[in-house]
């Protein structure tokens, strides 16, 4: 017969963690195998302990509804917190770059119903920050075979943080993104994934909704890239078979290309020279296979005629800020300036003037690593020029 160590009514099956103040551990109830297991976390009864214990006990004693909180009690100079118990794959585990089988849609999903439940738990529920620090983490973060997420109570980090508010979880959450679409991620095309994870690594939304909202509005933008990384993976994928596909189609393609050019050699004197067009000189009709029997002299002006050889530089172009122009956020890193942003992603220099005007700013001014800088698109850019240029030219013809 299994014996099982017991703490009061729950007997221990499996130790997840274990410290000198602090355990976490798998328990159930009643005969092994129990149908329902427990998660419980052992603390040790010290005066900051007792503090952060009181918080938790007032916290979910008025949340009787709370559908994970079990039981709260102590024993023999320690106290404990139990907690349903769920037992699914971590996100850490299946959703890593060598493992991951589920498509970009079915994540996008899931990430968005984790965000909500973690919005319900840090402004709906008001939960305590200890709470919130320690199921906001990609391994308390469960996935079941129906795509149902969970949050297991696993509180070995148990310490207030000055500070810990709504930005510090979204910094948090960028853990979250860069374990779901590691993929994603690494791909220089998803662009829309990488500003949202940057952007909460950074602490640039200001709250939970802000990053909702912002994530919502990139989903098309990130689906589409996802596709494209999707074929870019099939063509790796498959990529022993270029050397055969190539070999394929240049044998048909040189032996199509021999016969065509024998062709060509054994008709090119069939060519009748009279089809070839007359060419004006002056008052001068020339034609191939004519001898030129008039008396008439072409003047040297009509054919020393100069060319211009010289390029005008780029004009630079200047854009007001409240301008009707489509335009992407560049989120600055460090050592980058306007100059270097435009080159980078612009053809020509008139931009750099362009861009440090379409953002209220001067060419040679500095930028703020993790600011945003607007960087107008360049065919809407051309479309406003147009638009400007045929407002100012019908006024000029009004005058």
């Amino acid at each position: 017969m299994l014996k099982f160590e017991e703490i009061g009514d729950y007997r221990i099956s499996a130790h997840i963690f274990v410290s000198e103040e602090i355990s976490v551990d798998i328990a159930f109830k009643g005969e092994f195998p129990a149908p329902n297991r427990f998660l419980i976390n052992k603390f040790k009864s010290t005066p900051k302990n007792n503090e952060i214990f009181k918080s938790l006990f007032i916290y979910f004693s008025s949340k009787k509804k709370h559908s994970d909180f079990v039981d709260f009690f102590s024993h023999n100079g320690y106290f404990y917190c139990v907690f349903a118990y769920k037992k699914a794959p971590k996100i850490v585990s299946i959703y890593n770059r060598d493992m991951c089988t589920a498509s970009f849609e079915e994540r996008i999903k899931i990430f968005e119903n984790i965000l909500i439940k973690i919005y319900d738990i840090l402004v709906v529920h008001r939960a305590p920050q200890i709470i919130i620090k320690n199921i906001v983490k990609p391994q308390n973060i469960l996935v079941d075979s129906a795509n149902i997420d969970y949050f297991n109570y696993d509180l070995r980090d148990l310490s207030f943080e000055e500070g810990f508010g709504e930005r510090t979880v979204i910094k948090s959450i960028s853990k979250i993104i860069s374990t779901m679409f590691e993929i994603e991620l690494s791909s220089r095309y998803n662009k829309a994934i990488q500003i949202v994870f940057k952007s909460c690594k950074y602490g640039i939304y200001n709250s939970l909704p802000m990053l909702m909202a912002d994530f919502k509005d990139k989903y098309e933008e990130a689906k589409i890239s996802s596709f494209l990384q999707f074929l870019k993976q099939q063509f790796m994928l498959r990529r022993y078979l270029i050397p055969r596909i190539t070999s394929m189609i240049m044998i048909p393609s040189l032996i199509t290309a021999f016969v065509y050019l024998i062709y060509s050699k054994i008709h090119a004197n069939e060519k009748k020279v009279d089809s070839a067009q007359a060419v004006m000189i002056g008052e001068i009709s020339y034609a191939a296979g004519t001898e030129d029997k008039s008396n008439k002299e072409i003047s040297m002006e009509l054919v020393n005629i100069p060319l211009n050889t010289t390029q005008e530089p780029d004009e630079p172009i200047v854009l007001s800020p409240d301008a009707p122009i489509e335009f992407e956020d560049h989120i600055v890193k460090f050592g980058e300036t306007i100059d270097s942003i435009c080159k980078e992603n612009y053809p020509s220099d008139s931009f750099i003037s362009g861009v440090a005007s379409f953002n209220a700013l001067e060419p040679t001014d500095s930028l703020v690593p993790g600011s945003i800088l607007r960087l107008p698109n360049g065919a809407s850019v051309s479309l406003y020029l147009e638009s400007q240029q045929n407002v100012s030219n019908s006024e000029n013809s009004n005058d």
